[in-house]
């Protein structure tokens, strides 16, 4: 994200003091608020609050979208042209048709939130209380900054785009109207002294002199709400002309001097300390992407690793089942014992008992051959079974010796890959810490980074301040 411009509001108390900065994100201008302290946080998550519930309770209003993240709201940055700058375009042109038609349209969009005649209306604010006896229309919610600065003309209709300062309460709509004028014309004093004056416009409006007062005192209230009691009139500065004295002016341009002088020194300074650390932040930017290219080796060297193991380990499967057939095999070498034993008591029924019974018998010779054949053919069957058999026993223990080495070899090499895994493990998570620390580094200096696109703004305020001091000199002179 990209800071265009950063805004300040720390003349408020600590409750309201928040920064707004204007930025591009993901190639997308965005608004963002956040507290200046601890004590602002609550205030900036009532704007969150206050977008919900007027999109529920008035969902035909049109309004930027407001979210809330980490304790600070982004508002979407809407292209156009704010109703300040429509009204102030129709003045340089001497447009007054248009002019009324604008303020027409504000009145319409105010008017949106609901609208009552009362007649001894008490007026109920957390920062005034008054009791109006004459008829007046009233505006059921009080969006006290509603002014034409807030208001973006977007195709073809008006958007608003702050809710700062939304109150649950009834406010009389001449006040919106009022206080939007009031600013509005303060700020284009200069321009707007050829087309209409500020009383001029109140009369036409039929707001008589006893509603401008309670006006006035109700501004004054909700700025010291804002600002604290020192201040006796937020926009004093704006649009009040005290008389002063040459030397007053002069002593005063004298300081705005030596304040404007020592302010570019500390921005050179500033500057200067820029510099450096835009150049340490490309330093940490290499060694950020050398230590990226590290990570991603490192990565690609256990992603290999574990291919390798899950190689293994396939491997390891197979040996299993080799294990699992070899022991069938030693079962059915258990059976073939069962039938050489079974073979041998048979010999031995057939030598010793049953051959020795025929022998005694008074028996022709070629009986007698007969059987001494068949004792022959089993004698020869046996003798071939036992050596097939021993053959077959040293195969199995061959075997058998063949697939413990295998399996010692391999449990070995799991040992190996267990240890270097571990190692490279240790070897990442270094890295990663040291790019954590980087990280943390690179938003130090885009803090300070920041600090000085502030201190760059005030320099152009005093040095604004110092030209306005230098031609009111000029006057008396």
């Amino acid at each position: 994200m990209d800071v265009i411009f950063a805004k300040y509001t720390r003349e408020r108390l600590p409750n309201y003091q928040i920064a707004t900065y204007f930025a591009v994100d993901q190639g997308k201008k965005i608004v963002l608020k956040k507290p200046l302290r601890e004590e602002a946080e609550a205030h900036v998550a009532k704007m969150s609050e206050t977008y919900n519930w007027i999109k529920t309770e008035y969902d035909y209003i049109s309004l930027v979208e407001c979210n809330l993240i980490d304790k600070q709201v982004s508002f979407e940055f809407l292209e156009g042209e704010s109703l300040d700058a429509l009204l102030l375009d129709a003045a340089r042109k001497n447009d007054v048709h248009s002019f009324n038609e604008l303020i027409n349209s504000y009145l319409s969009f105010v008017r949106q939130f609901g609208v009552t005649k009362e007649t001894n209306a008490a007026i109920k604010t957390p920062f005034f209380e008054v009791t109006f006896l004459e008829p007046l229309e009233l505006i059921k919610i009080a969006n006290i900054d509603l002014i034409f600065e807030n208001l973006i003309r977007y195709q073809n209709a008006f958007t608003m785009i702050d809710y700062e300062w939304v109150f649950e309460c009834a406010i009389p709509l001449n006040y919106l109207l009022y206080r939007s004028f009031l600013l509005f014309y303060h700020k284009h004093r200069e321009e707007l002294g050829h087309f209409i004056s500020l009383e001029e416009q109140m009369e036409a409006w039929q707001i008589n002199p006893s509603e401008l007062t309670v006006f006035d005192s109700m501004e004054k209230a909700f700025q010291r709400y804002v600002m604290g009691n020192t201040y006796e009139y937020a926009y004093s500065k704006q649009y009040l002309q005290p008389a002063q004295s040459l030397t007053m002016l002069k002593s005063k341009l004298n300081d705005s001097e030596l304040a404007m002088n020592k302010l570019e020194d500390d921005l050179i300074l500033q500057e200067t300390e820029l510099e450096k650390m835009k150049v340490l932040n490309r330093e940490l930017a290499k060694q950020a992407n050398q230590s990226l290219l590290v990570q991603n080796k490192l990565e690609l060297s256990l992603h290999e690793e574990k291919k390798k193991t899950e190689e293994l380990l396939i491997r390891l499967e197979n040996q299993e089942a080799k294990s699992i057939l070899l022991s069938q095999v030693t079962e059915q070498s258990q059976d073939w014992h069962d039938t050489k034993n079974l073979l041998e008591k048979l010999l031995r029924q057939l030598t010793e008992k049953r051959f020795l019974k025929v022998l005694k018998l008074n028996k022709s010779e070629s009986e007698k051959s007969i059987i001494s054949n068949i004792v022959a053919d089993l004698q020869r069957l046996f003798d071939e079974y036992l050596i097939k058999n021993e053959t077959y026993e040293k195969e199995i223990h061959a075997k058998l010796n063949h697939l413990s080495v295998l399996l010692h070899e391999n449990s070995g090499k799991v040992d190996d890959l267990t240890r270097l895994t571990i190692q490279q493990q240790s070897e990442y998570e270094k890295i990663l810490q040291q790019n954590h620390v980087n990280f943390v580094a690179m938003q130090h200096f885009k803090n300070l980074y920041e600090e000085q696109l502030h201190v760059q703004t005030l320099y152009e305020e005093l040095k604004k301040s110092y030209h306005e001091a230098f031609q009111e000199l000029q006057k008396y002179k």
